[in-house]
């Protein structure tokens, strides 16, 4: 990489974090998010953030006034980390727990035809 394209994309990078899309920054306890801003952070729409609430999914909602809603930060993100997900194959941190027996594989596939019982013998 040149010296002209690491200048470039250091001012691009830094153009990025002053415009707000940089990393999050820690969240404060007392610092109450709007549900624009939660949708925001979750990169969905305020209407997919608005479903999750309606369905009870959501963290716990603080009345701001008659018409305003919001967040916790420390809720939301404390929630955010109840929803996480890990890859297949990646090594998964849980608690001791006790095993089950593997479940047995079922056929893959449409099953195959069978013989009428004259033909098989």
């Amino acid at each position: 990489m040149t010296k002209k394209e690491a200048a470039r994309r250091a001012k691009q990078s830094e153009k990025a974090r002053s415009a707000g899309r940089g990393p999050v920054p820690p969240p404060a306890p007392d610092h109450v998010l709007e549900y624009h801003e939660c949708s925001h952070r979750l990169h969905c729409s305020l209407r997919t953030w608005a479903r999750i609430l309606a369905e009870g999914q959501g963290p716990p909602v603080i009345e701001i006034s008659a018409n305003r809603r919001g967040v916790f930060e420390s809720d939301f993100y404390a929630w955010l980390a109840t929803r996480r997900r890990y890859a297949r194959g990646s090594v998964v941190p849980q608690p001791a727990a006790v095993e089950e027996a593997p479940k047995p594989k079922l056929p893959r596939g449409r099953p195959r035809k069978q013989l009428p019982a004259a033909a098989a013998e």
